[in-house]
């Protein structure tokens, strides 16, 4: 059911910003109105769709397969993108704006709603990839006590996700940090449960912005609330 949530949250996204192809089939339906209130687009294309391509869009994929190196790899994701279309590919991290562009041009065309793909990736304590911005690791950032920084943190990390073609984030960590066995304290804003929430709360608020419709925001995951951030016997448990 969560999962549903967030990808109806994500398809009501992608309409929101203008992604899903206008000119794709010849008859008008409402769904590709984008003046049309966004409930109603996502009512509308929902009542079209197949069972299996509501399914194919709870999916998630590697980025690796993709991609070659740093390039679109048509070829080896023809399989992957299908006919059906695509839900989500998570750690693509896209370098250029031809291989995001020609990845969602090939799922697009792919699927007969015209449907981009949800592109996920990891934002622990930065848009994870070479030449973004490394804040200080959670453990540092909970340090300050600071929920303003936290907010211009996350607007950081969500300009600069979108600037790569990304929609959504994993993050912030909202595990506590009681375990000091536990090799992975360091990824929490600490022990304390209103220090982490008021902190993760100016974090998410900074990822989504006021508005998902511009070109800076992303959409926030807080993770993990349960087991993975409680380990047996100081071990990572996952």
């Amino acid at each position: 059911m969560l999962q549903l949530r967030m990808r109806k949250t994500a398809i009501i996204f992608v309409m929101a910003v203008g992604f899903l192809n206008q000119t794709h089939a010849q008859k008008k339906y409402l769904y590709q109105d984008a003046k049309a209130p966004v409930e109603d687009r996502v009512k509308d294309l929902l009542s079209h769709m197949t069972l299996e391509e509501k399914v194919r869009q709870m999916d998630m994929y590697r980025g690796d397969f993709f991609k070659e190196k740093e390039d679109f790899a048509k070829g080896k994701s023809a399989e992957k993108i299908g006919k059906l279309g695509i839900g989500a590919i998570h750690d693509l991290y896209p370098r250029s704006a031809k291989m995001i562009n020609d990845l969602q041009t090939n799922v697009i065309k792919g699927n007969r709603w015209g449907i981009p793909a949800l592109i996920m990736c990891e934002m622990l304590h930065g848009y994870l990839d070479e030449g973004s911005t490394a804040f200080p690791m959670n453990i540092g950032l909970g340090a300050t006590w600071d929920t303003s920084v936290l907010d211009k943190v996350g607007k950081v990390i969500g300009m600069e996700a979108r600037a790569h073609g990304v929609h959504f984030g994993f993050g912030p960590n909202l595990d506590l940090g009681r375990e000091p066995r536990w090799g992975r304290v360091a990824e929490t804003f600490g022990e304390d449960a209103f220090l982490n929430s008021e902190i993760g709360l100016a974090f998410i608020k900074g990822l989504q912005g006021d508005d998902l419709k511009s070109d800076r925001s992303i959409i926030a995951e807080p993770k993990h609330f349960a087991v993975h951030g409680i380990p047996q016997a100081g071990g990572n448990s996952s």
